[in-house]
C-alpha cells in the first residue's frame, strides 16, 4: 500500500511539474506601455502611433497599458517590475528618465524610449535604449543647418520644463556654432528678448513654443525661426502661431505606407515624428519579448538586427537609432521638408 502511495505522488509530482512547464513555456510575454495621464493630449499622437503598432502585430505578446503620474513614475515603474513586467515602452523627457537610474540598473529589465535624447542618460541607464538620435548629433544637424544658411547671430532660447535636456542641447548647439565662427546667445524662455538676432532656436515643449511665438514675432518679425525635435507634435501642428516655423524631426513624414495614412485620416491626426517613433518603439520591443531577450543581452541583439519601422528600415548603434535628421517647414496644415543631414 505504502508502495502504491509512493509512486502515486511520484506520477503527481511529474504532472504538477509538467503543468507548470507547459504553462511557463506558452505564457505570452508581457510589455508595459507607460503612460502619463497627467499630459494625455499632449501625448495622444504617441499613443495613436504605439495602437497603431501594436494592431498590426500577432498576439504572441501581450501588451499592458500601465497609467502614471509624472510625479508617481518611479514608484510605478517598481511595482511593475515586482509584478514580472520585463519589458517596457515609454514616451519619457530626458529629465524624467533620470530618475529612473535606481530603479532599472541592477534588474533584468529592457526600457525603450520614442523620444529621450540625452545621451548621458542614455548611458547612465543600463538596459535603456532610444528610437531617437542623441542631443550630440542634433545639435551638429541644426548647426550645420543654420550654417548653411549663412545666418551670423543666433539666439538659442530654452525652455524650463525639461532641463537635462534643454540645457544639454543649447550648449551643444552654441558650442557648433562657435565652431562656425557665428554667434549665438542662450537665454531662458521666461526672460525679455533683447539680443540682436537674424534666427531663433527654440530648445522647449509644443507648448512652450505656443507661448512664446508671439513675443518673437512682435520683437522680430518673421525672422527664421527653428524648433528642436521635442517642438513637433499634435499640438504645435494644430496651432496657426506656428506657421512658417522650421521643425527638426527624426522621421520621413512622407514616407508613410498608404494603410498607415489611411488610419491617420480616419482617426483625424497629423502624421508626426513622436507617433512614427512610438510606432517603432514598440515594434523593437514586441520583437526583443518575443525572443526572449535578456536584459545583458540586448544591446547585441540590437546592434545586430535591421528593423522595419514606421519609415521603413533602421537600425542601432551604441544605444539609440542610427537615422536621418530632417527639417520641415510647417506651412498651414501641412509640412514641407527643407532637406536632411546624414
Amino acid at each position: 500500500m505504502k508502495k502504491y502511495l509512493i509512486i502515486s505522488i511520484v506520477i503527481i509530482a511529474i504532472a504538477l511539474v509538467a503543468m507548470i512547464f507547459f504553462f511557463e513555456r506558452n505564457r505570452k510575454p508581457v510589455v508595459g506601455i507607460l503612460f502619463p495621464i497627467d499630459s494625455a493630449t499632449a501625448y495622444s499622437d504617441r499613443m495613436a502611433g504605439a495602437l497603431i503598432a501594436i494592431k498590426s502585430l500577432p498576439d504572441s505578446v501581450k501588451f499592458v497599458d500601465i497609467d502614471f503620474k509624472s510625479s508617481d513614475l518611479s514608484t510605478v515603474i517598481s511595482k511593475s517590475i515586482k509584478s514580472g513586467i520585463r519589458y517596457f515602452v515609454t514616451f519619457l523627457t530626458s529629465s524624467q528618465a533620470s530618475e529612473l537610474r535606481n530603479v532599472l540598473n541592477g534588474k533584468d529589465v529592457i526600457l525603450v524610449d520614442s523620444q529621450v535624447t540625452n545621451p548621458v542618460v542614455i548611458n547612465e541607464i543600463k538596459d535603456f535604449y532610444t528610437i531617437s538620435p542623441t542631443d550630440t548629433i542634433q545639435a551638429s544637424a541644426i548647426a550645420d543647418y543654420i550654417h548653411a544658411k549663412n545666418y551670423k547671430n543666433i539666439l538659442i532660447i530654452k525652455g524650463d520644463q525639461n532641463p537635462i535636456y534643454e540645457n544639454y542641447l543649447s550648449s551643444r548647439i552654441a558650442s557648433d556654432l562657435h565652431n562656425y565662427g557665428i554667434n549665438s546667445v542662450i537665454t531662458d524662455a521666461n526672460q525679455s528678448l533683447n539680443a540682436t538676432a537674424d534666427c531663433v532656436v527654440l530648445v522647449m515643449s509644443s507648448n512652450r513654443v505656443i507661448e512664446i511665438m508671439p513675443q518673437i514675432r512682435s520683437r522680430y518679425g518673421m525672422i527664421p525661426v527653428i524648433g528642436s525635435d521635442w517642438t513637433l507634435d499634435q499640438t504645435l501642428l494644430n496651432s496657426n502661431l506656428s506657421n512658417g516655423m522650421i521643425v527638426t524631426c527624426f522621421a520621413d513624414l512622407a514616407n508613410l505606407s498608404k494603410s498607415f495614412k489611411e488610419l491617420l485620416y480616419k482617426i483625424k491626426m497629423f502624421p508626426d515624428s513622436p507617433m512614427l517613433l512610438a510606432y517603432n518603439a514598440v515594434i523593437v520591443t514586441f520583437l526583443l519579448a518575443e525572443n526572449g531577450v535578456r536584459a545583458d543581452d540586448a544591446e547585441k541583439f540590437l546592434d545586430s538586427h535591421a528593423f522595419f519601422g514606421s519609415n521603413g528600415e533602421f537600425t542601432f548603434s551604441n544605444k539609440s537609432v542610427s537615422s536621418k535628421i530632417y527639417f520641415y517647414r510647417i506651412s498651414g496644415e501641412s509640412l514641407t521638408l527643407l532637406g536632411s543631414w546624414r
